[in-house]
């Protein structure tokens, strides 16, 4: 398959190499504090909810639209409200690391694209932030004393997927 000009999505290319840097930061600085954590996962939020907005206003798809919204609404939630957000974190990493990667494991599936190794590769991926997003709920407190660890592994994940998903 030759890739295009027109197939090469920007936006993705760029939200992945962000998330790879901060996923790269937070495995080398895991003492890191959650406050720092909820100040650049706010931040990261705002910025993948913008690229998802851009990116789905132009195909008209509802579902990344409102995706791209409730990203930014949790970022700016998270830059908002910090104490509330260190009692809440788990939680809300828990169900945006679920949505997220089931949102992109079904615009995978339904993409009608051929399934090759790229094909199969965001799939075990995304099955993999699901796992991760699942695995916060079920222990909050330990989830939060891993939390560092669970971020980097799922933003590591996350920025695979954009930089992968940026060439189809």
């Amino acid at each position: 398959m030759e890739i295009t000009k027109k197939d090469f999505k920007f936006g993705y290319f760029a939200l992945g190499l962000l998330f790879l840097l901060v996923s790269f930061y937070t495995f080398s600085n895991p003492s890191i504090n959650l406050v720092s954590i909820i100040v650049v996962f706010g931040a990261l939020a705002i910025y993948k909810g913008v690229i998802e907005l851009i990116a789905n206003a132009k195909i008209k798809q509802v579902k990344g639209i409102i995706v791209g919204a409730v990203d930014i609404i949790i970022g700016l939630y998270l830059l908002m409200h910090i104490l509330l957000g260190l009692i809440l974190l788990p939680y809300v990493f828990a169900i945006w690391f679920t949505v997220d990667s089931i949102i992109l494991l079904s615009s995978h599936t339904r993409s009608g694209q051929e399934k090759n190794g790229v094909y199969w590769l965001l799939l075990v991926l995304d099955i993999l932030g699901i796992a991760v997003g699942v695995a916060l709920f079920f222990d909050p407190i330990v989830s939060s004393l891993t939390l560092s660890l669970l971020v980097s592994i799922y933003i590591l994940l996350a920025g695979i997927n954009y930089l992968l998903s940026s060439f189809r």
